[in-house]
């Protein structure tokens, strides 16, 4: 079963996440909590979800909250244990 360790409150309050790289139309960012670090993706071919969003090198984890909830639900998030 796929269970995230931290709640995505947890991930996203008072964090920033970095972005890594561009891989197949989807930006990678990390976010780095006390215990783990996160990544997950963003597709940015998909005009209907993305919109005109502008996506910098380092964004508060929470305007990115979005992303990592879809991504937590189609169990892509990644972690790792520090």
């Amino acid at each position: 079963m796929y269970k995230v360790p931290e709640k995505i409150t947890t991930i996203v309050k008072g964090t920033k996440a970095k972005y890594l790289w561009c891989e197949a139309s989807k930006l990678i960012y990390q976010v780095e909590i006390e215990d783990y670090i996160y990544e997950f993706s963003i597709d940015q071919s998909d005009r209907n979800d993305i919109g005109n969003a502008t996506f910098n090198r380092t964004e508060k984890a929470m305007h990115l909250m979005r992303w990592i909830r879809m991504c937590s639900e189609n169990e892509t998030l990644r972690w790792t244990k520090k």
